[in-house]
């Protein structure tokens, strides 16, 4: 594509989350029980919004950025309560170094754990779990590609 997309600001509720909300401000649901719901709809709109084809993906950023920029990718999903484990994140990282190059990348989470100052979907301990994931998984990448 010659001209570049990207979706910014908020996505559309799906109806079950708005009736939810509804239920939620009538005493119909508790807070936890909106917050569950609420959660399951992120998850499923960000799985709408990811491009499936990360090759595709990691192609067109190596045909875009300019020499001597550091690319931090991505190998945490913050939403996700699972734990990912260094191998995970070592494949992530050797799949991005075949196509970005090992010199330039860097690791990064998919996004912030806390979009707000008073979210709490994510628990510290598991930031700091997937955190130490992710800097165990470079350092094996870094280790198989010899740096």
């Amino acid at each position: 594509m010659a001209i570049p997309t990207e979706p910014i600001g908020s996505i559309p509720r799906p109806a079950p989350l708005i009736e939810a909300g509804h239920d939620l401000a009538a005493g119909r649901i508790t807070a936890g029980d909106y917050a569950r719901l609420a959660e399951a709809a992120v998850r499923e709109t960000v799985e709408q919004l990811e491009e499936p084809d990360r090759p595709r993906v990691l192609r067109a950023i190596a045909k875009h950025a300019r020499p001597g920029h550091r690319i931090f990718v991505g190998v945490i999903d913050p939403i996700d309560p699972r734990i990912e484990t260094a191998e995970e994140v070592r494949d992530r990282v050797l799949e991005a170094a075949e196509y970005l190059g090992p010199a330039r990348l860097g690791t990064c989470d998919d996004c912030g754990f806390v979009p707000f100052g008073d979210d709490t979907s994510t628990a510290r301990e598991t930031a700091f779990e997937k955190i130490r994931a992710r800097v165990a998984g470079t350092r094996l990448a870094a280790a198989q590609l010899g740096l």
